[in-house]
């Protein structure tokens, strides 16, 4: 079975992600030696799961790493980009939470957050294409 490797650069910021087919590739420590030998580098990459993923899953690392993600050292996993400056990381799930919760979707809207408000939004899916404020 295939594995990934994520390539970790400045302040453990996810750079790369490699697959490798052979199998006895399995740990960090191959995983780093194979891709050093085969660049020419002295980089660190450590195994990430793409098949396994949140809280429970049996990944020691919770998350597939994603290309300028950041791998959390203290807590051995990989998270995601944070999008906005508001979110909190939750340190059970690893997810970033926003400061209000997710309203229920709307089956003719789209819903997002708008960082300038602090607030969700209903976007119309059909015309005119409004905003609607979510209280």
């Amino acid at each position: 079975m295939a594995k990934y490797f994520a390539k970790i650069g400045a302040d453990d910021i996810v750079v790369d992600i490699q697959k490798v087919a052979d199998d006895s590739i399995d740990t960090d420590e191959k995983g780093t030696a194979f891709f050093n030998n085969l660049y020419g580098t002295n980089d660190e990459w450590l195994l990430c799961q793409k098949d396994v993923q949140g809280v429970g899953s049996g990944n020691p690392r919770v998350w597939m790493a994603y290309i300028d993600g950041k791998y959390l050292r203290e807590d051995n996993v990989f998270i995601d980009v944070c999008w906005f400056p508001s979110w909190t990381l939750d340190k059970t799930t690893y997810e970033w939470t926003p400061p209000k919760p997710k309203p229920e979707q709307r089956p003719d809207r789209q819903l997002y957050w708008n960082e300038a408000l602090q607030m969700w939004l209903h976007r119309k899916t059909v015309p005119d294409f409004e905003d609607d404020p979510v209280e």
